[in-house]
């Protein structure tokens, strides 16, 4: 008994050693500009943050929030949403995030990055508009910054079915991961 005993704790401290040293935190924090160039013509500032997990060298996974800064009117199929030219309209935007690195030296690392959320009005003018979005992306880690540039396309989920009808942005970040 006490045999087997000592081969399940061996084998369990080995187990959580091994995984200690492959899964470790992640985290980001992102400033960076979207720039609209489909549907609607929206430019808007974004400040992201991710928090999440290495899995390998290769592979982390995360979560993200921030604030999307809207400052432009916003037309969707001859409708305002009540974005105003006037006012800061804030967004918070909640997404997974995905990365798959690609490491070229000891301190650069090629990365492609994806990610699915949704985001939620905060500002009264921005209340009804609550739109899905993806933003699939390549990025250069350099030692702790990043710089990436990515294609962010939002839409109403209720418009999915229904063809495109959003906003396509070409989003250009940079950042500190830690």
């Amino acid at each position: 008994m006490r045999k087997i005993l000592f081969v399940l704790v061996f084998a369990l401290t080995a187990t959580s050693t091994m995984a200690q040293s492959l899964v470790r935190y992640h985290g980001e924090v992102n400033i960076g500009g979207s720039f609209g160039v489909i549907g609607a013509p929206v430019n808007f500032v974004n400040l992201h943050t991710i928090h999440g997990v290495n899995i390998t060298d290769y592979a982390s996974v995360g979560v993200g929030f921030g604030l999307d800064m809207h400052n432009e009117f916003r037309k969707f199929n001859g409708s305002s949403y009540g974005f105003s030219s006037k006012e800061t309209d804030l967004l918070f935007p909640l997404f997974l995030n995905a990365k798959g690195y690609l490491p070229l030296t000891g301190k650069i690392k090629t990365y492609l990055s994806v990610d699915f959320g949704w985001k939620f009005g905060l500002t009264e003018q921005a209340k009804g508009y609550n739109p899905i979005f993806v933003v699939p992306a390549v990025g250069v880690l350099l030692n702790n910054f990043l710089f990436q540039v990515g294609f962010s396309i939002e839409d109403e989920p209720g418009l999915l079915g229904g063809g495109y009808s959003g906003v396509g942005a070409v989003q250009l970040k940079f950042g500190w991961s830690f």
